[in-house]
């Protein structure tokens, strides 16, 4: 029964930090569709997991990586990526204020 809650609530999440990141970058002007969003999602998520997994010092490292695939998913410049991801973390940290779940 909690494997079912838990995989509920792990979709929400990656429906609602993919949402996120389709208006991010929406506002920065990207015409790539929803299903680039949830892509990002995923890997983002599949990133920071194995960087936590190894050791939480390896955040940093896994924010250089995530802005890469951010860089490649999108096709833009390192400056436009930087500037999705930290909008994409303010945008998911009023999310976690709100209380909603979140793979990001």
């Amino acid at each position: 029964m909690y494997i079912l809650v838990d995989l509920i609530l792990l979709l929400i999440g990656w429906l609602i930090s993919s949402l996120a990141i389709y208006i991010v970058s929406r506002i920065l002007g990207e015409k790539e569709g929803f299903g680039s969003a949830v892509l990002a999602a995923f890997v983002g998520f599949l990133i920071f997991t194995i960087a936590n997994r190894i050791s939480f010092l390896l955040t940093p490292i896994a924010i250089i990586i995530w802005i890469i695939a951010l860089m490649k998913i999108y096709n833009i410049g390192l400056f436009k990526a930087i500037l999705m991801a930290i909008l994409i973390y303010f945008m998911l940290m009023i999310i976690s204020f709100i209380g909603l779940p979140r793979l990001l």
